[in-house]
């Protein structure tokens, strides 16, 4: 779960824009973060590689992000993860079960993209490094102190479109992100972000509020 959580995270970090620079010779930063946060909605379809200190230990998964306002929704690794903003949801398919418990309780609070955008260390120091791709842009942001202590982002320049995130954690972790698709302004149903446990009648529900 610790790892999901860390995913969790940084891939609300990608769809609300909650990493921004925070000086103006980062313009292109804030210029990407700025496009997303006009759009009602944002959904995501991305590959992603997560390593341990242990260069042999490699986990490699494919999955899917829903983000609209304080509802959220990921699916990963035969795992939902949904809040409406008041109770989270999480679904493991393989056992059968649902877990149920308050999106606010501090053990969850991470996983909110409300908390990134209220929340975030803003003290970075951002430097552009080098790329051989062409059209792209990478940003470097460092801050040993916080949890995410390296990020790089390679960005569409042309597009102010973020194509690709690798993340450095205090724990040795190194997690690298591709996007594969992102679109918005998507009509979702108002059941959208929740779970039904009547549609599941086979799904025990284990409820820890």
């Amino acid at each position: 779960m610790k790892k999901n959580s860390i995913l969790i995270s940084i891939i609300f970090c990608l769809m609300t824009g909650s990493i921004f620079a925070q000086t103006s010779a980062e313009q292109l930063v804030k210029q990407t973060v700025d496009k997303l946060k006009k759009h009602k909605n944002t959904a995501i379809s991305f590959d992603y590689l997560m390593e341990g200190e242990n260069a042999k230990n490699e986990d490699r998964h494919s999955g899917k992000g829903y983000m609209q306002n304080e509802a959220y929704k990921l699916e990963i690794d035969g795992q939902q993860i949904i809040s409406d903003g008041k109770t989270l949801w999480t679904y493991q398919e393989a056992h059968r079960e649902v877990m149920v418990s308050n999106a606010d309780d501090d053990n969850n609070t991470m996983l909110s993209p409300l908390h990134f955008i209220t929340h975030y260390d803003k003290d970075y120091k951002l430097r552009y490094i080098e790329t051989k791709e062409k059209g792209m842009k990478c940003v470097e942001m460092t801050n040993p102190k916080a949890m995410f202590s390296k990020v790089v982002l390679t960005i569409d320049e042309k597009k102010q479109e973020l194509k690709n995130m690798r993340v450095n954690d205090t724990n040795g972790n190194t997690l690298t992100i591709n996007i594969k698709e992102t679109t918005f302004d998507h009509n979702w149903p108002d059941t959208f972000f929740s779970f039904d446990a009547k549609s599941h009648p086979d799904v025990e529900v284990i409820d820890m509020r």
